[in-house]
């Protein structure tokens, strides 16, 4: 404190007394100063002593701290400081790591020299990796000769090691029956079981009946908060090969997952082959006349949804009955279900009665000029009345109107698009908050022609973009909405053409005209009493007539296509269409061929054809060695082609303009890959091509 201290008498040396080494009571003390001086010699000699009091400490532990995954490698890291006030120390720094089961299993020493007074210095000590999960302990302490205060000497903190456990919970897709030729989404669900958020990547592999892997794809997750679930889908695949049991395996790889035991899930699915069809339209089995003892006509439909591992065709007979059916294309077999019920609006489905599959569900208008909406259960059989569409301008649910239904993507919502006829009206409906939004009018166009009897709607998914068609009969306009952007383009498309090429007729539109999108086209029947069948290349905004869909069926009376027509796409290339009209009779038009088949070689209205020569489709060479294929069509047949790897991937697209394409193949890595060639009136073939 500055202050002097008591003056002390030593013995004097010279008279042969002992020498006395003075005693310092109390505490330490930052410094002492001892002065004193000697004249027994005559020089008056002084002598000073000072005391090295120190005092290091330990300021703060900077690592480890918080939480960590197990196997992370900390680098202890702590702030010393010399807490003198004068004299720099010497000292001795000690870290201690103790794990959650109270071991100590690290421990590590540096030497410090000469730290300043009121200094720090910080200390890193070797790295260590930590795996026990738990609360672990960090110790940090201090040794030092003449430390004049212990409490600052240690410092302790804790930090934690938390579980990470990524669980492959559940394949989603493909799972129970798909049938060859289908494309599907494989689709697993993932779940963090621990408390912290966790990042991975996760696996999906195909296996066909002999074991060989077909399909693998990867995906990384970052970020999943903990105790929450994410489903990942995959990139798309089309299912080709044989018939049996197939294998799904999904695995997981995540750094420092401590149960390892449920990173793998593998489940088996059957692939079905579908019947080997003709090219064309072949009649099926017409729907039954029970229980109203009547024929389709208004309000019929058709729609098609997967369920128990098969794909069914679900149909309403309208023309005011409440009769349901479900179809297996498969078996040609019809079945009765529960009849729709009359419910608040007391009448059964006619015109604009329309209905759309989605998710477990399939929609219904009631139509009828109605405004009821419906939703039918198909696990349940059972019926339950909705939120009544939306009375918009005052009119209600008549004929011209049609739905569609999108799930959108990063969502599990599913939406209803709905088209209300002989209005501009155009709504969505929220399925799962059971709402309806208004959104932007159908075009009118400059003459304000509405939507009549005859307009549809179909749906297209680019890449993450939805847009749906929709094509306004008797006036042949086609329009295209966005449906992320929620908004309709200004540019009108080209909508069917009004003259046959086959019939020579020019029709419009009407009643029984209906649409199925497929493969970039949409494949539309026109109705108004024709048989006429039309493909629209979307690529080309253009139109061209295919194969009428015969007028003479097993009846043996001649049925055109009429208010109850409808078609649906079933499968890859396979649609399945009524008549309406009160006819009974169901067809199918299948795209897909094993050859070319020029419209020469169809010999009658049922489209019964003659063998082809297989040179009509040449690629050259096959097996390709130096990467470059030749492609002849013939004539000078115009088409798209594309190649499939064995995963299903489509790899290459082009346009074949001519007959002949040369199609250079250099990124293509030796393998079997699928040669794809679809002509403008719609026919498909495809060839395998091995590249050596």
């Amino acid at each position: 404190n500055g202050e002097w201290g008591e003056v002390l008498q030593l013995t004097n040396r010279s008279s042969g007394g002992s020498v006395l080494t003075p005693a310092l009571a109390g505490g330490r003390f930052d410094d002492i100063h001892i002065v004193w001086y000697d004249n027994t010699d005559g020089d008056n000699d002084v002598y000073y002593i000072r005391g090295e009091m120190v005092d290091p400490g330990v300021a703060r532990i900077v690592v480890p701290t918080g939480e960590m995954a197990p196997g992370t490698t900390v680098t202890p890291t702590a702030v010393w400081r010399n807490y003198s006030t004068y004299n720099a120390a010497d000292f001795s720094a000690f870290c201690f790591l103790i794990n959650p089961n109270g071991v100590r299993v690290y421990q590590e020493s540096v030497d410090v020299a000469m730290l300043g007074a009121n200094a720090e210095d910080t200390i890193i000590f070797p790295g260590f990796v930590v795996n026990n999960t738990g609360t672990w302990v960090v110790r940090c302490s201090t040794s030092a000769v003449l430390d004049k205060n212990s409490a600052n000497d240690v410092a302790e903190g804790n930090f934690t090691v938390y579980n990470t456990d990524i669980q492959m919970f559940q394949i989603q897709s493909p799972s129970g029956t798909v049938d060859s030729g289908t494309v599907v989404t494989p689709r697993g669900r993932w779940w963090n079981r621990s408390s912290s958020p966790a990042s991975f990547t996760a696996y999906f592999q195909l296996f066909n009946p002999s074991g060989m892997q077909v399909y693998a794809d990867s995906r990384s997750v970052s970020d999943v908060p903990g105790h929450q679930d994410v489903i990942i889908d995959f990139s798309q695949f089309l299912v080709l090969g044989p018939a049996g049991t197939w294998r799904a395996r999904c695995s997981t790889f995540c750094i420092n997952d401590t149960f390892p035991e449920n990173d793998t899930l593998s489940i088996s699915f059957t692939v079905r082959a579908l019947p080997q069809w003709p090219y064309g339209w072949k009649e099926v089995k017409s729907m039954p006349l029970y229980a109203s003892n009547k024929g389709p006509g208004d309000g019929a439909w058709l729609t098609q949804l997967r369920y128990g591992g098969t794909r069914y065709i679900f149909a309403l007979k309208g023309n005011k009955t409440s009769d349901f059916y479900l179809y297996n294309p498969i078996a040609d077999t019809w079945h009765s279900l529960r009849p729709i019920p009359l419910g608040s609006e007391q009448k059964p489905p006619r015109r604009g009665s329309v209905g759309v599959a989605g998710g477990d569900y399939i929609y219904v208008t009631k139509g009828n000029n109605t405004l009821g909406f419906w939703r039918y259960y198909v696990e349940q059989d059972t019926w339950e009345q909705l939120a009544d569409v939306p009375v918009g301008s005052g009119k209600r649910v008549k004929a011209g109107t049609d739905m569609v239904y999108i799930k959108r993507p990063h969502t599990d919502t599913g939406y209803v698009y709905l088209l209300k006829g002989y209005t501009d009206e155009f709504y969505r409906y929220n399925t799962v908050s059971g709402k309806w939004d208004t959104l932007a009018p159908a075009p009118l166009t400059l003459t304000g022609r509405r939507w009549d009897r005859g307009s549809w709607l179909v749906y297209q998914k680019q890449g993450e973009n939805y847009y749906i068609y929709a094509h306004k009969s008797k006036y042949h306009e086609l329009w295209k909405y966005d449906v992320l952007g929620d908004s309709w383009f200004s540019q009108q498309l080209n909508g069917m053409p009004y003259t046959s090429r086959l019939t020579g007729k020019s029709k419009k539109a009407k009643d029984g005209s209906a649409g199925a999108y497929y493969n970039d086209a949409i494949y539309a029947l026109k109705g108004g009493n024709t048989c006429e069948f039309w493909r629209y290349d979307v690529l080309g905004d253009s139109w061209v007539e295919l194969d009428t869909m015969p007028s003479v069926g097993s009846l043996g009376k001649r049925k055109r296509v009429k208010g109850g027509g409808d078609i649906v796409l079933y499968e890859d290339g396979a649609f399945f269409a009524l008549k309406g009209g009160k006819s009974p009779e169901m067809w199918r038009y299948y795209l897909a061929d094993t050859l070319f088949i020029t419209p020469s070689q169809r010999t009658s209205v049922m489209g019964d054809i003659t063998e082809p020569s297989s040179a009509e489709f040449v690629l050259l060479p096959n097996p390709l060695v130096n990467r470059v294929l030749t492609l002849q069509l013939p004539g000078r047949t115009e088409a798209r082609a594309e190649i499939f790897d064995v995963t299903g991937r489509k790899l290459f697209n082009t346009i074949v303009n001519g007959g002949t394409a040369i199609l250079s193949l250099s990124e293509f890595s030796p393998g079997v890959y699928l040669v794809k060639v679809i002509t403008a009136d719609g026919r498909m073939v495809t060839r395998k091509l091995v590249v050596k």
